[in-house]
């Protein structure tokens, strides 16, 4: 006999409540990738030695003395454009009201603390004062030129450089440079140097000789040294820059801001050409982080800041010799790029998988990549926005012919990733709403940011997430640590994946799917996942999930089949931050969509017994609560089928 769990309806009016006391300490623990022993090791790949011959070649193709990206103060005719905007006018506003705002003082008890406590905000909200109050007083002045900003600049510039340290802290916990034993390159440092070096060039004469001279030597001191004594002995990095060889967005952050402030900082022309070559090898790296398929394992908001990053170096580059050099000119560049696109659900929406959760693809990474690849289309292409991003975004957009988006192009039916594994599935309403679904397969262990999420799915309905793989968690203190999977939302309790015999997915790049059958048609697509490696139950005998997109009915079947060798617990969920509303026949709800057509969730159990509905309220610290609603055997089966089905009301 088929029930429906009434617990589901009180979970789902019901929030969990945290004492201020709890919420505190679960508040405290944010630290970042590098902030303590990781449980999940990047992917690492060689860059290779420095090659001397492709050295001297990159240092005849750069101009004798450095250039400044972007334009000087002294340019009116470029800068008096962007000062009759309303962005330029706001700037303006802005900074006349920040006139009288002091440098933070950067308290050393706060850097600290991490150590004690975890807590990384405190000093990170007054890091963060001094560089964001520079740089608005910096565009303020470009976009003015009265030369009343001038002394907040002054004022912010000396508190910069006076900084004890340019590294977070999250990325110091043994205090080496906030000690003064040594400096390194880190996310922050090197965007210090980027953030200085476009303000050095932009101001020119408006700052004094020793000012430039400062800005020169704490660069050359905090960064460009240690920087290149890496880049010169690759076999012998540095460990703090372990990002060196890592296959992830670290390699792309921290070259492309150091090469770009190195090319507009150091003089000698050979050693700028050493930073270049660098970029040339470790783009190679970094494209280690992307299957060949041109996939994001990282997550749509990885693709954004790693990628994106990327994108700047390449292009900054591409200026400096004269279009020479193209570190992206690897076709599988072009993949990656081709991402934006592929991993769209709906031209509003992308699929939540991974840390990097559901970012829409940046108009600054789209408007970048159409420097390099002017023939690609973007549907959900937007101009990005004039004067936004710091300096060094500004520098290389705000002076550029702005991008043609060619917003008309139409997403195909679905994409197919075959080597990550990941399909999406593309249809319209009868109202003319995009209606969209995707599903993985791939592995537990294909980047630092993974989840335990082989199986998992994402539904959406215009630009709502109606249900599918959760909002990630913020960082805290175990997420890059041995604790990394006891939360729902890494681990796959809260993904919707089955629970098998009681157990989760386990972490690892062996625990992975395997595709049994991948078939695309005109009006119906069917994904076929053996999800059986993904579980250490040495009970289990087989499981498989087939997934079945009807693009005419705006339906999605997700069948899950599963054979053990004794009896064992089974459950399917499903998790949604939608309105669950509990129907009269069991195991029907309908999800509530704002502004959208409500969409109807169908449990069913072809075979395997009596089975229930469960409910829950999943907590996700300073985010919004998921529901979890998973169909559950009563006994243990032997063989059984569950079935989730999806269709509009």
């Amino acid at each position: 006999m088929r029930t429906l769990c009434g617990t589901i309806l009180a979970a789902a009016c019901v929030a969990l409540a945290l004492t201020p006391a709890a919420m505190a300490a679960e508040t405290a623990y944010y630290i970042s990738e590098k902030g303590s022993a990781s449980a999940v090791p990047s992917k690492v790949a060689d860059p290779g030695l420095q090659n001397p011959a492709r050295v001297d070649a990159i240092a005849a193709m750069l101009p004798e003395r450095p250039r400044c990206e972007g334009r000087p103060i002294s340019d009116r005719s470029a800068w008096d454009v962007l000062a009759a905007t309303d962005a330029g006018r706001g700037k303006i506003a802005e900074a006349v009201r920040a006139m009288n705002e002091p440098p933070a003082v950067l308290s050393d008890e706060y850097y600290t603390d991490i150590n004690r406590s975890g807590n990384r905000t405190r000093y990170e909200s007054q890091f963060n004062q001094h560089s964001g109050k520079f740089q608005l007083f910096v565009l303020a002045e470009c976009l003015e030129n009265r030369g009343r900003f001038l002394p907040q600049i002054s004022t912010y510039l000396s508190a910069i450089l006076s900084e004890r340290s340019w590294v977070l802290p999250a990325h110091d916990r043994k205090l080496k440079v906030f000690s003064g034993k040594k400096c390194y390159v880190d996310l922050a440092s090197c965007e210090r140097a980027l953030m200085l070096a476009v303000a050095s060039g932009w101001l020119g004469d408006r700052l004094s000789a020793a000012q430039h001279e400062r800005i020169r030597g704490e660069c050359m001191r905090r960064v460009f040294d240690p920087f290149l004594a890496s880049a010169r002995r690759s076999d012998r990095i540095d460990p703090d820059h372990w990002w060196y060889r890592g296959a992830l967005n670290w390699n792309s952050v921290c070259h492309s801001a150091t090469v770009r402030a190195a090319l507009m900082l150091v003089d000698d022309r050979r050693t700028r050409a050493e930073f270049v070559e660098s970029a040339e090898r470790c783009t190679k790296v970094a494209l280690c982080g992307y299957t060949d398929d041109g996939y994001c394992s990282e997550g749509a908001g990885y693709w954004n800041y790693g990628w994106g990053w990327q994108l700047r170096l390449a292009v900054a580059v591409m200026d400096a010799t004269g279009g020479k050099v193209n570190i992206c000119a690897d076709p599988k560049c072009r993949r990656v790029m081709e991402y934006a696109n592929g991993n769209l659900l709906t031209p509003r929406s992308v699929p939540n998988y991974a840390d990097g959760g559901g970012a829409r693809p940046d108009p600054s990474t789209l408007a970048l990549g159409l420097r390099l690849w002017p023939d690609m289309a973007f549907p959900a292409g937007e101009s990005p926005k004039t004067l936004d991003g710091g300096l060094g975004l500004v520098a290389l957009l705000d002076f550029a012919p702005k991008p043609s988006f060619k917003t008309d192009a139409a997403l195909p039916p679905h994409t197919w990733f075959d080597i990550a594994q990941v399909y999406l599935g593309r249809a319209k309403t009868k109202k003319g709403v995009s209606f969209g679904f995707s599903v993985k397969g791939g592995n537990n262990g294909d980047s630092r940011h993974s989840h335990n999420d082989v199986g998992s799915w994402c539904l959406a309905l215009g630009n709502v997430l109606v249900g599918g793989d959760p909002d990630p968690a913020v960082y805290t203190g175990k997420t890059f640590g041995p604790g990394r999977y006891d939360s729902p939302f890494v681990g796959s309790y809260g993904h919707p994946v089955p629970l098998v015999a009681g157990r989760t997915q386990s972490p690892g790049e062996q625990f992975a799917a395997k595709v049994l059958k991948a078939d695309f048609g005109t009006d119906c697509d069917t994904v076929v996942l053996d999800l059986k490696d993904a579980y250490e139950v040495p009970e289990l005998v087989s499981l498989v999930r087939t997934v079945v997109f009807d693009r005419t009915e705006c339906k999605v079947r997700i069948s899950d089949a599963v054979r053990f060798s004794k009896p064992s617990a089974f459950e399917v969920p499903v998790v949604t931050y939608m309105d669950v509303i509990a129907g009269y026949e069991p195991g029907g709800f309908s999800l509530r969509v704002p502004g959208k057509s409500d969409v109807s969730l169908a449990f069913s159990a072809p075979s395997g017994g009596p089975w229930r509905v469960n409910g829950e309220l999943m907590f996700n610290p300073t985010r919004s609560s998921a529901k979890r609603l998973a169909i559950a055997f009563e006994q243990p089966v032997l063989k059984a089928e569950a079935v989730t089905t999806f269709a509009l009301k």
